[in-house]
């Protein structure tokens, strides 16, 4: 959100160049996500990291927090998104901040639902064959979701 606030919504508004560069880079990064994902999945050993991949509550926080302020879509959503909705007439520090506080809310919300939605399905989701069934499918998605990136035009 602090990109899109410092204007490199309108870096890549004005600048074909460097929307391409960006574009390129984040359909590098799902398919990349999408094949490691993939080599995960057909590992023999793939139930054993699975199970071993607990975390405390502390060290998810942060590994999360990281997820997510390094992460590309959200950096693009916010450049696409941020400016439609904010009005130049008025204060653009209020508008941010009311903005950054509800996207705040409703992501805790988000993670909060899906959280507890996983919680409660782990005992449904330790079968190898769902594991790797759900794994297949998700590295999929980010393949697709790479090459549609790669197609889109400014």
């Amino acid at each position: 959100m602090s990109l899109a606030l410092i204007g490199l919504g309108a870096l890549l508004a004005a600048s074909a160049l460097t929307f391409t560069a960006l574009k390129w880079l984040g359909a590098i990064y799902l398919i990349w996500l999408g094949i490691n994902m993939l080599r995960t999945a057909v590992r023999l050993d793939f139930n054993a990291a699975c199970s071993n991949t607990r975390s405390t509550p502390h060290s998810l926080f942060y590994k999360l927090f990281w997820v997510t302020v390094l992460n590309p879509k959200s950096i693009g959503f916010f450049v696409a998104f941020l400016p439609q909705f904010t009005d130049p007439a008025r204060p653009v520090m209020a508008q941010s901040l009311i903005m950054l506080a509800a996207f705040v809310g409703f992501g805790a919300l988000n993670a909060l639902t899906y959280g507890y939605a996983a919680n409660h399905l782990q005992a449904r989701l330790t079968r190898p064959y769902i594991q790797r069934w759900v794994a297949g499918l998700a590295c999929s998605v980010l393949i697709a979701m790479g090459a549609l990136t790669a197609k889109l035009e400014q």
